[in-house]
């Protein structure tokens, strides 16, 4: 019982130090505009996703990129 206890207690550390990002794109879905609200519930719930872990000494981060075209 204790060796159950002691590693749902590790996971649910390991998932609470994830990096999380917004994953969106404002091509597909308007709802990505700028001024983004990240402290909207529903687009929390869509958009806010946890970084996978890489191998080796590369640790994860979010990146935000404005792109204007003309054409």
């Amino acid at each position: 019982m204790k060796v159950l206890s002691i590693a749902t207690f590790l996971a649910v550390i390991g998932s609470s130090l994830a990096v999380q990002c917004y994953v969106c794109n404002s091509k597909v879905d308007s709802s990505c505009n700028d001024p983004f609200a990240n402290s909207s519930p529903a687009l929390i719930e869509a958009f806010l996703k946890s970084c996978p872990e890489k191998e080796g000494d590369e640790e994860p981060f979010c990146r935000k990129t404005k792109m204007w075209c003309k054409s």
